[in-house]
């Protein structure tokens, strides 16, 4: 198992002369090759362990086929406030039978360019929590 404190320290952000770009430019080629790199570094920690960042990570996504200049200061802002402040994700044990509950969402056309996301959210509860209970 590779550590997750060290994949967060290795993410690279991509290097932008400060003043010699603006904001609307689409990406060259080498700098669309950067975005891509540092988009699949982020995708690998916020699937494991950094939950912080799914939405940040979901909008940058949205942008990969694309990316302008902005896009790439975009996920440079991210991958500096995941190194500032990574989450520990502790797994406490298990020492009953528990029930999964996954409560599906979806935020529709919430994007800048009108695409959907979908989430879901899983949850472990002793038996008996998290049963719908009817008012009649």
């Amino acid at each position: 198992m590779v550590d997750q404190a060290r994949a967060i320290d290795e993410i690279v952000e991509t290097v932008l002369e400060k003043g010699t770009w603006k904001d609307d430019p689409p990406c060259p080629p080498n700098l669309h090759t950067e975005y891509r790199r540092a988009l699949r570094q982020l995708k690998w920690v916020q699937s494991r362990s950094q939950f912080q960042i799914v939405c940040r990570f979901s909008y940058a996504a949205s942008a990969a086929a694309s990316p302008n200049i902005a896009d790439v200061r975009y996920i440079n802002k991210v991958i500096r406030a995941l190194q500032a402040r990574p989450v520990l994700l502790t797994c406490w044990p298990l020492n009953v039978n528990l029930r999964l509950i996954g409560i599906p969402g979806a935020a529709y056309k919430n994007n800048e360019d009108k695409s959907s996301q979908r989430g879901l959210c899983m949850f472990l509860t002793e038996p008996g929590q998290g049963k719908e209970t009817s008012t009649r």
